[in-house]
């Protein structure tokens, strides 16, 4: 192997390690294939899969949607049989049909063989959860091939001001860091276990990148028309991709002070008219090394669809840019610095909350 060889900007650097120490050894004192295998099997088996949730999701999916076209197309078959069997007629139909069967069992064998890696992958996943969730720590009890067991829960949590003070007034004084005014009424924590498996498989392999520092912060975000409830229990979730092309293109877009996002323009009113009511999600992301452009923007920021690359020849995790005001660049009334992220997987959504201006 060249020793100018790139690995993959997400492999961890113990993988690396192994690979590298292997071969600067003499021909003659290296490991067999099979112990190499063996030493990387167990380096690998020491990091999550990336997106285990979300593969294991489509894959599901793909595996019914074929299982539902196979199921259709023997119906057809029998049905063609029959009339041709009447008539004498549809032989050429009923030829096209098995053939379409035939491909139709080969594509579901396939995706079930997808789909039962997939879900092998998320049976061996054990992540802590947050300690604050009312379904805490996976104990190891769950059937964790099941993929109901990962769904289950998923759900907006009220937390209680006089059980959880220590929550309420954390958010709180990010809330009034920025907003003075506004006063915190609500707070709803969002738990979704395939999600933070999600989030926390991509923060391990950003750290293990940037070495050992994922850069991960809080920050705010606005759902405008759209309550944060609807945008969370929807699949798609925080998807950048259902954005609209911003000053550093289309990516998820995160601000540092809460006065931002609070804007009528970016909070969620859910009394509107009255807009004295507002929410926001509170986004925990891990951010790794982020691009700064200052106050730039121009035609090239408009056009990105994945931060630039980095001096280390790898892309760079994030992209920061600001202080920015809603819909003007450069600072001023209610601005903000801001965070880009166009990996869903970066950023977990750890609370709707719910203020009075």
């Amino acid at each position: 192997v060249p020793r100018t060889t790139r690995f993959h900007d997400t492999t961890p650097a113990e993988i690396i390690a192994v690979v590298t120490n292997a071969w600067q050894l003499q021909p003659e004192d290296r490991s067999s294939f099979t112990e190499l295998h063996r030493a990387l099997n167990a380096a690998a088996g020491r990091y999550p899969a990336e997106n285990v949730g979300e593969t294991t999701a489509r894959a599901m999916s793909d595996a019914r949607d074929l299982e539902r076209q196979l199921a259709a197309a023997v119906r057809e078959q029998a049905q063609l049989a029959a009339s041709q069997a009447n008539s004498g007629q549809f032989a050429g139909q009923l030829q096209a049909t098995t053939a379409e069967i035939l491909q139709l069992r080969h594509d579901v064998a396939a995706a079930a063989a997808e789909r039962d890696a997939a879900q092998a992958t998320l049976r061996e996943s054990t992540v802590e959860f947050p300690a604050t969730w009312t379904a805490q720590n996976d104990l190891g009890d769950g059937d964790r091939s099941d993929f109901a067991w990962w769904r289950e829960g998923r759900q907006l949590v009220p937390v209680d001001r006089a059980a959880s003070a220590v929550e309420w007034t954390d958010v709180e004084a990010l809330l009034r860091a920025s907003v003075p005014s506004a006063r915190l009424v609500r707070l709803d924590r969002w738990e979704d276990r395939l999600q933070w498996c999600d989030y926390v498989s991509r923060r391990r392999r950003i750290e293990s990148k940037r070495d050992g520092v994922a850069n991960e912060h809080q920050f705010w975000h606005g759902t405008s028309r759209i309550s944060p409830e609807e945008v969370l229990l929807h699949e798609a979730g925080l998807d950048p991709r259902f954005s609209n092309a911003g000053f550093y293109g289309r990516g998820l877009y995160l601000a540092e002070q809460a006065r931002y996002s609070a804007s009528e323009r970016y909070a969620f009113c859910p009394n509107h008219p009255d807009t004295r009511e507002r929410q926001l999600i509170l986004v925990r992301a891990a951010c790794g090394a982020s691009r700064d452009f200052g106050t730039t923007v121009d035609a090239d920021t408009r056009a990105m669809k994945t931060p630039p690359v980095h001096a280390d020849g790898y892309l760079y995790d994030s992209v920061r840019g600001g202080p920015h005001r809603p819909l003007k660049s450069g600072p001023g009334e209610d601005d903000s610095v801001m965070v880009v992220v166009y990996d869903l997987a970066q950023a977990y959504p750890e609370y709707v909350v719910t203020f009075v201006m």
